[in-house]
């Protein structure tokens, strides 16, 4: 089986393949025990296909905004532009990925960290640089 990236596809969209990887796990680890039929074997390969075919991470990485970053080669700082659209639509995707609508930037991080709960009520603090594309420049 290849390697499915799953990071950044929709908290909704993976958890269809996580429940259908966590059965044919529970396949694997009691085979010798409570071996499953051919055609529940079937049916979960099938499951794990058709989820990770409906993953829509391509589409959430083009939703990611483009920001400019200035990174110091002087004294190695960075500063990120960010202006109020470019900070609401980083924490829309960050709700659309982690199944929240509670996504926040936390105070006295100058906007590097995003706060959240996901769908599963995890909390998460997360580096917010996942959630937009960068276009660096650097001064001196």
């Amino acid at each position: 089986m290849e390697f499915i990236n799953t990071d950044d596809a929709t908290w909704v969209k993976r958890k269809p393949l996580e429940a259908a990887t966590s059965k044919a796990e529970d396949y694997l680890a009691n085979r010798q025990t409570e071996p499953a039929t051919v055609a529940d074997i079937k049916k979960v390969i099938s499951d794990i296909n058709t989820a990770a075919d409906n993953l829509d991470g391509d589409a959430e990485n083009k939703k990611k905004p483009t920001l400019t970053v200035e990174l110091s080669t002087r004294d190695n700082t960075r500063k990120t532009d960010w202006t109020p659209e470019a900070e609401k639509q980083v924490l829309t995707i960050a709700n659309e990925l982690y199944g929240t609508d509670d996504a926040r930037f936390i105070e006295g991080t100058d906007n590097k960290s995003i706060g959240l709960t996901d769908g599963d009520g995890v909390v998460f603090v997360l580096d917010s640089n996942e959630f937009y594309n960068s276009n660096y420049k650097y001064i001196n």
